[in-house]
């Protein structure tokens, strides 16, 4: 019992990258409008989530305006695996043939070239055929190995990613309309029981925390070894080329935030990991960023 199938080589699929473009960005241009930036203005808006939006929002317009976002087509075909180093280093003297014989005209190159063509031709086929007998070659391999080779080949059904759209907001009005009603009576007799309790909380001092230092916020820059992208779409990497410049305002966002015991609801929008603050009672508190 035999079967015979064409091993044909899969399209290459598209792929676009978008990243930003340094190489060509004007470092000269790019410190000027960091420095002359007015970032002490930030200090005169009202709250911490203010701050710190304007504070994100103004380091990307700077990075748009210097090295702005690009797209790139990707393209490239992967060698099939019975390609070997022998049978490139032919293809792409073949290609450097052709180039040659159209521009020059020549028909001795042109036969040259359809000469290397046909027998590149011969030896993919025969690579080919080596490859897919040793696959299979070994009668001992147990099934799953045997029909991973053969998938391997491109026979038989192929794993294709399926993306799940679920609205969020549909789901999660499905299960709050499955839950159970809730008498509100007994709820509010409870709440009302918790409220009248008598407090046996002791009178601890006043806890008051001590503003941070730049060199408290520099350190804790430092610290961070990820540069991946946050809520606030900006990596650590572009925080720290211009933290000469946005360090005053950084720990003066922090110390609002401190004296105000408001974090803000951008998550993750501070560029800071981890800042240990000591108050006046020599206590700690970790205050965790991104």
């Amino acid at each position: 019992i035999y079967c015979v199938y064409s091993v044909s080589i899969p399209k290459a699929q598209v792929k676009f990258i978008k990243f930003r473009d340094f190489k060509n960005m004007d470092e000269t241009a790019f410190m000027s409008d960091i420095l002359s930036f007015p970032w002490q203005n930030i200090e005169n808006l009202e709250s911490v989530d203010e701050m710190v939006d304007k504070f994100n929002q103004s380091i990307i317009d700077v990075y748009d305006k210097h090295a702005p976002y690009v797209t790139k087509r990707i393209n490239k075909r992967h060698p099939v695996p019975w390609i070997t180093n022998e049978i490139l280093s032919l293809m792409a003297r073949r290609d450097s043939l052709y180039r040659r014989a159209r521009r020059s005209r020549d028909h001795l190159l042109m036969d040259q070239y359809r000469h290397l063509r046909n027998r590149i031709k011969q030896l993919l086929r025969n690579a080919r055929l080596r490859y897919t007998r040793r696959l299979f070659e070994n009668r001992k391999q147990s099934s799953s190995d045997l029909w991973r080779k053969v998938k391997s080949l491109g026979v038989g059904k192929q794993r294709i990613p399926q993306p799940v759209h679920i609205p969020l907001n549909e789901l999660n009005t499905y299960f709050t309309s499955c839950s159970q009603n809730v008498n509100l009576d007994i709820v509010n007799d409870y709440f009302s029981h918790l409220l009248n309790k008598p407090d046996h909380r002791r009178d601890y001092p006043e806890f008051i925390f001590k503003p941070v230092i730049q060199g408290d916020v520099l350190k804790a820059i430092h610290r961070i070894r990820s540069n991946a992208v946050g809520y606030d779409n900006i990596p650590i990497r572009l925080i720290k080329n211009i933290l000469f410049a946005v360090l005053p305002i950084v720990t003066f966002i922090f110390n609002t935030s401190i004296l105000n015991v408001v974090y803000s609801h951008l998550n993750g929008s501070l560029p800071l990991s981890t800042l240990l603050i000591r108050s006046q009672h020599q206590q700690h508190v970790l205050i965790t960023g991104r």
